[in-house]
């Protein structure tokens, strides 16, 4: 057997003494007063909705005190989410910790696979904080190259929605157009019918099959 086979194999560790595990209110985990994070509606609602459709996969860190240090967007999400509790496993810092999530579908993976990584693009930087961060420890700088250090800084990158011009509640005034029942538009990847909903879900389908209703 190669050394790169038996390097691949995986072993079962005999730990001195098991983790210790606490199951915990998760109200009394304390978020980050000096988040240099930000988390707004937009990726709170995101991390909420897809925490209901999934549930629970992944973990955050705290301190000795409680403190989160890592993952305050996912436990205000959670909390969002009626979620009132959390597990909390002792970690020395020498050996990684993974969640086995189980049960999941295929459908849930994939989900799982994609908020993972969007949930972060959301979020965007307090630059004070941030840079509060940096003067005092230089250090979290790594990982930055001096140009995107500057763009962060300089508010560059992913930014709120801003608000349109018009209400978004408000309905337009009623006006003549010169569309007919029975047409059919193709907006990207959605179908507007303008017809009688009650007889019209096989157009609008496209033949597919809806998964609710």
């Amino acid at each position: 057997m190669s050394t790169r086979t038996r390097a691949r194999r995986r072993t079962t560790l005999r730990l001195a003494a098991a983790p210790a595990v606490e199951l915990v209110p998760l109200e009394s985990l304390t978020p980050l007063t000096e988040n240099p994070r930000q988390h707004g509606p937009r990726d709170l609602g995101y991390l909420e909705e897809v925490l209901h459709r999934v549930g629970p996969a992944r973990s955050g860190v705290i301190n000795e005190d409680g403190v989160v240090l890592a993952g305050n967007g996912f436990r205000a999400a959670a909390m969002q989410a009626g979620f009132r509790q959390a597990l909390v496993v002792d970690a020395d810092g020498q050996t990684p910790v993974f969640v086995r999530r189980r049960g999941l579908t295929a459908r849930q993976k994939d989900e799982l696979i994609v908020a993972d990584n969007q949930a972060a693009a959301l979020s965007g930087w307090d630059r004070d904080v941030l840079q509060a961060y940096a003067d005092r420890n230089p250090d979290v700088k790594h990982g930055w190259t001096d140009q995107e250090w500057a763009a962060v800084l300089a508010g560059e990158g992913p930014v709120e929605p801003k608000a349109g011009l018009t209400d978004p509640d408000d309905v337009p005034a009623e006006r003549q157009t010169g569309i007919r029942a029975g047409e059919l538009f193709e907006l990207g990847p959605h179908r507007l019918l303008c017809a009688d909903s009650r007889d019209a879900v096989e157009a609008v389908m496209g033949g597919a099959r809806a998964d609710g209703m």
